[in-house]
């Protein structure tokens, strides 16, 4: 008898421990990491961008292929490894990646095969072995809350053999140490740590301790911070899920206009509008499942801005300006071998793009 509410004990506490969230895929379109260089200082002087980049067929299945922008900026610290990393091209293919049944996969340039780099459909204190010449590694159970920057699931690794488990896995994100990391990251040959991940504008994972010291400034221009008013509409019936009342704040420069909503846990209506009340961009946002909001605002003419964010029960309101841009808009633009092709996340490319493009410097758009 003993044994048997031992057993219904354990199972109640593993229910109450797994969080009943929606499984996020780590292979989705348009979605950015943002990799830094742990020992290159702050502002961070090494960073690169990687993101997915059209289909590839390998071994009868369709994978997603991964580029890597690199920028290394001219007063890195001198070291072997970024002196390394300096001398390779700005934009490279880093692997081409597959996703079945929560197991992710990697076929890294170079090789044939397909190796796997995460298994996020492992239960609590499962053992894991990517490779037989790797260690073994013990899986902790899922979590949620508590991780600065992050709000969806992740999962401690420990070492086989060893007593401390790292939180080294975010579903959706992959490792704390980038997308080509999988466990156990104290590995100082590889000095780099993840500084945010995205999908589109939805910021899911943000570690804002480093500035970027390394992006452009043509792309990572000074910004200017954006307070909210508070306004309180109805009382909820139930009382909110944050247990103490946290600001809500902006940064923004003429490209991007980024909000933190991580104080925020229900669903809300973004709203940009103009002097006149128009509205230049509408969003309805779930803000339990992402940190921040990262909205590109380079083609905004010159105006003032009003951001309304509100659900039933609250609104927060704060206004920004946008200056002129200087956008050349083009049909079609023959370029000549020297021309620089960037979007405004920083990757390059060596064809003008649909929308806005960072040419030599300017802003062109193509329509």
């Amino acid at each position: 008898m003993k044994r048997t509410l031992l057993l219904i004990t354990c199972m109640l506490v593993s229910l109450t421990m797994t969080p009943q969230v929606a499984y996020r895929p780590f292979v989705e379109d348009g979605k950015i990491w943002k990799v830094g260089g742990k020992d290159s200082g702050n502002p961070v002087k090494y960073v690169a961008y990687y993101y997915f980049d059209g289909d590839t067929v390998i071994g009868g299945k369709t994978c997603k292929q991964m580029m890597c922008q690199r920028y290394v900026s001219p007063d890195c610290p001198n070291s072997t490894y970024y002196d390394y990393w300096a001398q390779l091209p700005s934009l490279s293919k880093v692997g081409a990646w597959y996703e079945e049944d929560k197991k992710v996969y990697v076929c890294r340039e170079g090789t044939q095969g397909m190796e796997m780099l995460y298994d996020f459909s492992l239960e609590a204190n499962d053992t894991l072995i990517l490779n037989s010449y790797q260690p073994s590694y013990i899986v902790g159970p899922k979590q949620t809350g508590g991780l600065k920057g992050f709000k969806g699931v992740y999962r401690d690794i420990m070492i086989r053999g060893q007593d401390n488990y790292i939180t080294t896995w975010l579903e959706g994100v992959g490792g704390i140490d980038g997308p080509l990391r999988n466990v156990y990251p104290e590995n100082e040959s590889d000095p780099q740590f993840l500084m945010s991940c995205s999908v589109g504008d939805e910021v899911i994972y943000l570690n804002d301790e480093y500035k970027d010291g390394a992006t452009p400034e043509r792309l990572n221009a000074p910004k200017q911070r954006l307070d909210f008013t508070h306004i309180i509409k109805t009382k909820p019936k139930a009382p909110m899920k944050r247990s103490a009342e946290q600001p809500l704040y902006g940064e923004y420069n003429n490209q991007q206009l980024g909000i933190n909503l991580d104080p925020l846990d229900e669903a809300y209506m973004i709203r940009i509008t103009d002097e006149s009340g128009k509205a230049i961009y509408e969003k309805t946002i779930n803000a339990g499942n992402i940190v921040a909001l990262s909205i590109d605002i380079s083609d905004y003419p010159k105006d003032r801005y009003t951001v309304t964010i509100e659900n039933s029960f609250e609104s927060f309101t704060g206004q920004f300006d946008a200056k002129t841009t200087g956008i050349i808009e083009v049909i079609n633009k023959k370029l000549e071998e020297k021309d620089v092709i960037y979007n405004l996340q920083g990757q390059r490319f060596f064809l003008l793009q649909k929308g806005l493009n960072i040419v030599n410097g300017r802003k062109v758009l193509v329509k």
